[in-house]
Protein backbone atom coordinates (compact mmCIF):
# COMPACT_ATOMS: atom_id res chain seq x y z
CA UNK A 1 0.00 0.00 0.00
CA UNK A 2 2.91 2.62 0.62
CA UNK A 3 4.10 2.50 -3.04
CA UNK A 4 0.90 4.29 -3.74
CA UNK A 5 1.86 6.83 -1.24
CA UNK A 6 4.91 7.37 -2.23
CA UNK A 7 4.67 7.97 -6.35
CA UNK A 8 4.78 11.04 -7.83
CA UNK A 9 3.07 9.76 -10.88
CA UNK A 10 -0.29 10.89 -11.53
CA UNK A 11 -0.90 8.50 -13.80
CA UNK A 12 -0.57 5.99 -10.97
CA UNK A 13 -3.13 8.01 -8.74
CA UNK A 14 -5.07 8.74 -11.29
CA UNK A 15 -5.68 4.98 -12.32
CA UNK A 16 -6.28 4.16 -8.28
CA UNK A 17 -9.29 6.95 -8.40
CA UNK A 18 -10.52 5.46 -11.53
CA UNK A 19 -11.05 2.20 -10.08
CA UNK A 20 -12.66 3.55 -6.48
CA UNK A 21 -15.99 2.18 -7.36
CA UNK A 22 -14.82 -1.33 -8.19
CA UNK A 23 -12.83 -1.04 -4.74
CA UNK A 24 -16.54 -0.03 -2.93
CA UNK A 25 -17.91 -3.09 -4.73
CA UNK A 26 -15.07 -5.68 -3.88
CA UNK A 27 -14.74 -4.48 -0.31
CA UNK A 28 -17.22 -7.32 0.41
CA UNK A 29 -19.77 -5.09 1.68
CA UNK A 30 -21.02 -4.61 -1.59
CA UNK A 31 -25.26 -5.25 -0.26
CA UNK A 32 -24.63 -2.02 1.75
CA UNK A 33 -21.85 -0.29 1.18
CA UNK A 34 -22.61 0.69 -2.68
CA UNK A 35 -25.69 2.52 -1.71
CA UNK A 36 -23.85 4.10 1.45
CA UNK A 37 -21.01 5.78 -0.82
CA UNK A 38 -23.69 6.97 -3.40
CA UNK A 39 -25.18 8.92 -0.65
CA UNK A 40 -22.03 10.04 1.10
CA UNK A 41 -20.93 11.42 -2.01
CA UNK A 42 -23.75 12.95 -3.48
CA UNK A 43 -26.78 13.13 -1.21
CA UNK A 44 -25.33 14.39 1.46
CA UNK A 45 -23.06 16.75 0.00
CA UNK A 46 -26.02 18.44 -1.09
CA UNK A 47 -28.00 18.11 1.56
CA UNK A 48 -25.22 20.22 4.02
CA UNK A 49 -25.08 22.84 1.45
CA UNK A 50 -28.80 23.83 1.46
CA UNK A 51 -28.54 25.13 4.86
CA UNK A 52 -27.59 27.70 6.17
CA UNK A 53 -24.78 27.40 7.89
CA UNK A 54 -23.88 24.32 6.37
CA UNK A 55 -24.45 21.87 8.62
CA UNK A 56 -26.26 18.04 9.66
CA UNK A 57 -28.87 17.06 10.43
CA UNK A 58 -29.70 14.11 13.06
CA UNK A 59 -30.64 12.10 10.42
CA UNK A 60 -27.68 12.90 8.01
CA UNK A 61 -25.84 12.06 11.94
CA UNK A 62 -26.50 8.93 12.01
CA UNK A 63 -26.52 7.70 8.61
CA UNK A 64 -22.60 9.08 8.31
CA UNK A 65 -21.58 7.16 11.25
CA UNK A 66 -23.49 3.98 9.78
CA UNK A 67 -21.69 4.62 6.19
CA UNK A 68 -17.70 5.19 8.63
CA UNK A 69 -18.64 2.35 10.27
CA UNK A 70 -19.79 0.45 7.14
CA UNK A 71 -16.83 1.25 5.47
CA UNK A 72 -14.22 0.30 8.32
CA UNK A 73 -14.44 -1.52 11.11
CA UNK A 74 -18.35 -2.15 12.56
CA UNK A 75 -19.03 -1.18 16.13
CA UNK A 76 -22.61 -1.07 16.90
CA UNK A 77 -22.37 0.74 20.10
CA UNK A 78 -21.29 3.82 18.20
CA UNK A 79 -24.44 3.42 16.18
CA UNK A 80 -26.20 3.06 19.17
CA UNK A 81 -24.54 6.59 20.29
CA UNK A 82 -25.44 8.44 17.48
CA UNK A 83 -29.30 7.17 17.22
CA UNK A 84 -29.18 8.97 21.19
CA UNK A 85 -27.60 12.28 19.76
CA UNK A 86 -30.11 15.08 20.55
CA UNK A 87 -30.82 16.07 17.07
CA UNK A 88 -30.57 20.20 18.30
CA UNK A 89 -27.45 19.26 19.80
CA UNK A 90 -26.17 17.74 16.27
CA UNK A 91 -27.33 20.63 14.26
CA UNK A 92 -25.43 23.14 16.56
CA UNK A 93 -22.05 21.41 17.13
CA UNK A 94 -22.19 20.16 12.91
CA UNK A 95 -21.99 23.76 12.32
CA UNK A 96 -18.41 24.03 13.36
CA UNK A 97 -17.18 22.66 9.87
CA UNK A 98 -18.45 25.89 7.87
CA UNK A 99 -14.99 27.76 8.10
CA UNK A 100 -13.24 24.53 6.65
CA UNK A 101 -13.69 25.09 3.12
CA UNK A 102 -10.91 26.81 2.48
CA UNK A 103 -7.99 23.62 3.43
CA UNK A 104 -6.86 26.08 6.28
CA UNK A 105 -6.12 24.05 9.39
CA UNK A 106 -6.69 26.53 11.84
CA UNK A 107 -10.89 26.64 11.72
CA UNK A 108 -10.38 22.37 11.12
CA UNK A 109 -8.61 21.86 14.41
CA UNK A 110 -11.45 24.08 15.71
CA UNK A 111 -14.02 22.05 14.17
CA UNK A 112 -12.30 18.36 15.13
CA UNK A 113 -11.82 19.63 18.85
CA UNK A 114 -15.49 20.95 18.47
CA UNK A 115 -17.28 17.37 17.08
CA UNK A 116 -15.23 15.40 19.52
CA UNK A 117 -16.96 16.35 22.31
CA UNK A 118 -20.35 14.45 20.99
CA UNK A 119 -20.97 11.03 22.94
CA UNK A 120 -19.29 8.58 20.70
CA UNK A 121 -17.60 10.68 17.50
CA UNK A 122 -13.38 10.62 17.82
CA UNK A 123 -11.15 12.52 15.04
CA UNK A 124 -11.67 9.96 12.59
CA UNK A 125 -15.81 10.35 12.37
CA UNK A 126 -15.44 14.07 13.14
CA UNK A 127 -13.01 13.78 9.92
CA UNK A 128 -15.66 11.91 7.88
CA UNK A 129 -18.09 14.75 8.83
CA UNK A 130 -16.08 17.74 7.55
CA UNK A 131 -14.60 15.62 4.67
CA UNK A 132 -18.45 15.38 3.19
CA UNK A 133 -18.42 18.89 2.50
CA UNK A 134 -14.95 19.79 2.43
CA UNK A 135 -12.66 18.88 0.15
CA UNK A 136 -9.16 20.05 1.52
CA UNK A 137 -10.27 18.00 4.68
CA UNK A 138 -9.72 14.13 4.55
CA UNK A 139 -11.52 11.23 6.15
CA UNK A 140 -9.16 9.52 8.63
CA UNK A 141 -9.78 6.14 7.10
CA UNK A 142 -7.71 2.91 8.40
CA UNK A 143 -6.42 2.78 4.91
CA UNK A 144 -4.92 6.23 4.63
CA UNK A 145 -3.55 6.54 8.19
CA UNK A 146 -1.44 3.30 8.32
CA UNK A 147 -0.15 4.64 4.33
CA UNK A 148 0.82 8.36 5.55
CA UNK A 149 1.73 7.90 8.95
CA UNK A 150 2.84 4.22 9.39
CA UNK A 151 0.48 3.66 11.67
CA UNK A 152 -2.48 4.28 13.26
CA UNK A 153 -3.04 6.75 16.12
CA UNK A 154 -6.65 8.24 16.59
CA UNK A 155 -5.61 11.87 17.79
CA UNK A 156 -6.62 14.78 17.21
CA UNK A 157 -2.58 15.97 16.80
CA UNK A 158 -1.93 13.75 14.54
CA UNK A 159 -5.12 14.07 12.52
CA UNK A 160 -4.15 17.49 11.33
CA UNK A 161 -0.61 16.29 10.95
CA UNK A 162 -1.93 13.75 8.23
CA UNK A 163 -4.48 16.32 7.13
CA UNK A 164 -1.32 17.99 5.89
CA UNK A 165 0.66 15.38 4.15
CA UNK A 166 -2.33 14.70 2.51
CA UNK A 167 -3.09 18.38 1.26
CA UNK A 168 1.00 18.66 0.40
CA UNK A 169 0.14 15.46 -2.11
CA UNK A 170 -2.35 17.09 -4.00
CA UNK A 171 -0.77 19.66 -4.55
CA UNK A 172 2.10 17.81 -5.82
CA UNK A 173 -0.10 15.56 -8.05
CA UNK A 174 -2.04 18.63 -9.28
CA UNK A 175 1.71 21.09 -10.14
CA UNK A 176 2.57 17.48 -12.08
CA UNK A 177 -0.52 16.61 -14.05
CA UNK A 178 -0.06 18.44 -17.10
CA UNK A 179 2.78 16.50 -18.12
CA UNK A 180 1.66 13.11 -17.12
CA UNK A 181 -1.51 13.19 -19.91
CA UNK A 182 -3.34 10.86 -17.89
CA UNK A 183 -6.67 10.13 -18.43
CA UNK A 184 -9.61 10.94 -16.57
CA UNK A 185 -12.50 9.44 -18.63
CA UNK A 186 -12.83 6.47 -15.98
CA UNK A 187 -13.33 8.54 -12.75
CA UNK A 188 -16.54 8.49 -11.79
CA UNK A 189 -18.02 9.37 -8.40
CA UNK A 190 -15.51 8.53 -6.36
CA UNK A 191 -13.65 11.36 -8.35
CA UNK A 192 -14.85 14.38 -8.00
CA UNK A 193 -14.41 17.77 -9.94
CA UNK A 194 -12.24 18.28 -13.03
CA UNK A 195 -11.09 20.88 -14.74
CA UNK A 196 -11.45 22.33 -18.33
CA UNK A 197 -8.76 19.85 -19.41
CA UNK A 198 -10.53 17.43 -18.07
CA UNK A 199 -7.84 16.48 -15.44
CA UNK A 200 -8.33 15.72 -12.03
CA UNK A 201 -8.08 18.81 -9.75
CA UNK A 202 -6.43 16.99 -7.06
CA UNK A 203 -7.93 17.36 -3.39
CA UNK A 204 -6.80 15.67 0.18
CA UNK A 205 -10.48 14.02 0.17
CA UNK A 206 -9.71 12.73 -3.39
CA UNK A 207 -5.80 11.06 -2.01
CA UNK A 208 -8.04 9.22 0.78
CA UNK A 209 -10.33 7.48 -1.55
CA UNK A 210 -7.45 6.49 -4.00
CA UNK A 211 -5.37 5.17 -0.79
CA UNK A 212 -8.60 2.78 -0.28
CA UNK A 213 -8.61 1.90 -3.78
CA UNK A 214 -5.23 1.14 -3.79
CA UNK A 215 -5.39 -0.97 -0.39
CA UNK A 216 -8.62 -3.21 -1.67
CA UNK A 217 -7.41 -3.39 -4.95
CA UNK A 218 -3.56 -4.12 -4.27
CA UNK A 219 -2.81 -0.88 -6.90
CA UNK A 220 -0.33 -0.45 -7.58
CA UNK A 221 0.31 -3.34 -10.09
CA UNK A 222 3.91 -4.16 -10.84
CA UNK A 223 6.02 -1.98 -10.23
CA UNK A 224 5.24 1.42 -12.37
CA UNK A 225 5.25 3.70 -8.96
CA UNK A 226 8.06 5.92 -8.64
CA UNK A 227 8.74 7.21 -4.85
CA UNK A 228 9.04 10.30 -3.13
CA UNK A 229 11.28 11.14 -0.62
CA UNK A 230 11.02 10.85 3.70
CA UNK A 231 7.27 9.63 3.30
CA UNK A 232 7.13 6.41 6.06
CA UNK A 233 5.90 3.36 5.11
CA UNK A 234 2.39 1.36 5.93
CA UNK A 235 1.80 -1.01 8.51
CA UNK A 236 2.75 -0.33 12.13
CA UNK A 237 0.14 -1.47 14.59
CA UNK A 238 -3.70 -0.35 15.37
CA UNK A 239 -4.17 2.33 17.87
CA UNK A 240 -6.96 2.28 20.32
CA UNK A 241 -6.55 5.55 21.59
CA UNK A 242 -9.40 8.21 20.66
CA UNK A 243 -10.72 10.04 23.33
CA UNK A 244 -14.90 8.59 23.36
CA UNK A 245 -16.71 11.29 25.74
CA UNK A 246 -19.06 9.50 28.33
CA UNK A 247 -21.33 11.98 27.77
CA UNK A 248 -21.22 15.15 25.44
CA UNK A 249 -19.76 17.44 27.94
CA UNK A 250 -18.42 14.58 30.00
CA UNK A 251 -15.29 12.75 30.82
CA UNK A 252 -12.96 11.33 27.94
CA UNK A 253 -12.68 7.20 28.09
CA UNK A 254 -10.11 5.83 25.81
CA UNK A 255 -11.43 4.05 22.54
CA UNK A 256 -10.82 4.86 19.17
CA UNK A 257 -13.77 5.60 16.65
Amino acid sequence: MSQLWKSTDVRVWDDALAQYDDAVRASGKEWKLVAMEKWYLEELPRNIGSRNPPHLSKDDFVKLVDWKLTRGQWRPKLLDFAKQQDGAEVESYTKAMAGCTSGCMAPVKTAIDKLVTLKGIGPATASAIIAASCPHTPFMSDEALTAVMGKRDYTAKVYMDFAEKMQRKAKELNSGRSQAGADSSRISAGGGAKDTAGQINWTAVLIERSIFAATVLGLPKGSDATASDGVPDGGGTEGDDVPFPATSQGAAKKRRN
